[in-house]
């Protein structure tokens, strides 16, 4: 079984690379809570991005295990933010719609990247990103919509 955890909410800052973007106080509060209901996990896995090792942190430490950092659990990578969250979101239905999006990594290498991070891992808690994953799971704009700051999805590989 493996945990796939989206990491908290963050500070959008749309002057700087969303890979830099931090927890906000309600995130990190967020993250607290996920460590105290998902731990005891076995292994506690993280894309290097400062939202998603903030969001990991909690949990490594309430399972009394070392977070192991892989940068192939990072998000999609794009060239540049958007103007706005909306031109963002439609950016992403595009994308998950199999449309490329100039300036963003290739959809099928972000998959195959992460399918392989994830690949003969098991008994693990993930924290990564929703578009990665959405890519991963196969899910379409609206299921990628619905994945919450932060959530938790289990599957079996």
């Amino acid at each position: 079984m493996l945990w796939f955890v989206r990491h908290a909410a963050v500070e959008l800052r749309l002057d700087a690379q969303a890979a830099t973007w931090e927890l906000t106080e309600e995130g990190h509060a967020a993250a607290a809570a996920l460590a105290e209901r998902l731990a005891p996990v076995p292994r506690v896995l993280s894309s290097p991005e400062p939202k998603a090792v903030a969001t990991a942190t909690p949990l490594a430490r309430a399972s009394s295990v070392e977070l192991e950092i892989d940068d192939r659990l990072r998000e999609v990578e794009r060239a540049v933010n958007l103007p706005s969250y909306e031109d963002h979101r439609a950016a992403v239905g595009r994308y998950l719609g199999g449309a490329a999006v100039e300036g963003w990594e290739p959809a099928r290498d972000a998959k195959e990247r992460f399918a392989t991070a994830v690949g003969g891992v098991d008994d693990a808690a993930v924290v990564t990103h929703a578009t990665v994953l959405a890519l991963f799971l196969g899910y379409d704009f609206e299921r990628w919509e619905r994945i919450q700051l932060p959530d938790v999805i289990e599957w079996q590989p």
